[in-house]
């Protein structure tokens, strides 16, 4: 008996770790960001969105046709952002461009529960053990991507961030939720190190 609750306590110790190790995992929710460092950064003060004429990756008309609803809470975030930070969304004239799309990745990852059949004494000495071969499942990770071009529609800026949406928040979570991944994107831009 002593040893089935070591081994219940052990096994309540990697659960509670697993749980921890998952939500220091999205609270951090990583942004990566690069950029052309001879761009002429600071002369943007308005940004037109990207023409649909202009629109050379064919995943910007995709997210907008796929999910209307959730590329209007971008499309809004990111105006609302650039005009908390001085820089004007839409009006004349326009220094740059600015555009977003999802990236969707596929990937068959194993199941993490196994199935074991087995036969024997205590502590399986003299035992024999069978394990069936893991089951794969597939899973798709989404990234926001949201690019920022010159007069001459060249991406200069560039911002990636994981998005994954609950879809058992409210329509209002999931505005707050959007927000707070693109204020976390559009944080360091203008880069300062770029041309002035």
């Amino acid at each position: 008996m002593k040893f089935s609750n070591k081994r219940q306590g052990l096994a309540l110790l990697m659960v509670a770790s697993m749980g921890v190790s998952l939500l220091a995992g999205c609270s951090q929710n990583p942004v990566k960001q690069d950029y052309n460092s001879q761009a002429n950064f600071q002369a943007m003060k308005s940004i037109h969105w990207l023409p649909a004429n202009q629109e050379k990756n064919p995943l910007i008309a995709q997210f907008r046709q796929s999910n209307a609803v959730m590329a209007s809470r971008v499309h809004n975030a990111i105006a609302e952002t650039l005009k908390e930070q001085s820089i004007a969304v839409g009006k004349d004239p326009a220094n740059g461009y600015v555009t977003f799309y999802l990236n969707h990745k596929r990937s068959m990852v194993p199941d993490p529960l196994t199935v074991q059949y087995g036969f024997g004494g205590l502590f399986r000495h003299g035992s024999v053990w069978f394990e069936t071969a893991p089951e794969y499942t597939e899973e798709i990770s989404s990234t926001l991507v949201i690019e920022i071009s010159n007069p001459n529609y060249e991406v200069i800026w560039q911002a990636k961030a994981p998005f994954a949406i609950d879809s058992k928040l409210s329509p209002q979570e999931k505005d707050q939720e959007v927000k707070a991944i693109i204020a976390k994107m559009l944080r360091n831009f203008p880069p300062k190190s770029g041309n002035s």
